[in-house]
């Protein structure tokens, strides 16, 4: 039991499987295997196609009987991701886990989490509200949080780029990730994020 002999396919060095590049992992810094990094790849044909997201997984001593908490370190517009820690909501991470289920497959889970956003148990309210209200406006939103925060492939908007230079200026305390958060809430509406950054 336990935790030691469970990494062999985990600790693969490389992108392995999945439909869009795939998925990497490692043991953290202090080579504590009950705390592990992977990279996902975001899905194609999606705001977040070929991202780079990176995750903190926490294994429990419990594990495999337990899940692991997993975690969006790289900001994520999504919302089944909290736009603020990067708590994740998706079923095999609690209520659905099996002890039969891998790393592998949870990783898998979570790409297509992110290619089929499920916004009736949402993790994020307010990004549930925009990809059901106004699914343009959330398409470029999650793209532009794509680019910025996790190296996806070309440049954001100049309506988003602007914003966000005028944003930044405005409140240089903010982080990228506080400052997008701000705008990406309030529809890119500078003021009113100005306003709500007080």
């Amino acid at each position: 039991g336990g935790r030691g002999g469970c990494w062999g396919l985990f600790l693969a060095r490389g992108w392995g499987g999945g439909h869009a590049g795939g998925w990497r992992g490692g043991r953290g810094e202090d080579g504590d295997l009950g705390r592990l990094w992977a990279d996902l790849r975001g899905p194609p044909d999606t705001p977040y196609a070929w991202a780079r997201y990176r995750l903190s997984v926490a294994v429990p001593p419990a594990y495999p009987f337990k899940p692991p908490a997993i975690r969006f370190v790289t900001g994520v517009w999504h919302p089944n991701v909290s736009s603020a820690s990067g708590a994740i909501c998706l079923d095999v991470l609690a209520e659905q886990w099996a002890a039969s289920m891998s790393l592998k497959t949870v990783l898998l889970s979570l790409q297509v989490m992110l290619g089929e956003p499920v916004a009736v148990s949402p993790q994020d309210a307010v990004v549930a509200a925009q990809f059901l209200r106004q699914p343009d406006l959330f398409k470029a939103t999650a793209r532009t949080w794509a680019q910025l925060l996790a190296e996806a492939p070309g440049e954001p908007s100049a309506e988003h780029a602007n914003a966000l230079a005028c944003l930044t200026a405005a409140k240089p305390v903010l982080s990228r990730q506080d400052a997008l958060r701000l705008l990406s809430t309030h529809a890119w509406d500078v003021q009113r994020a100005i306003e709500a950054a007080d």
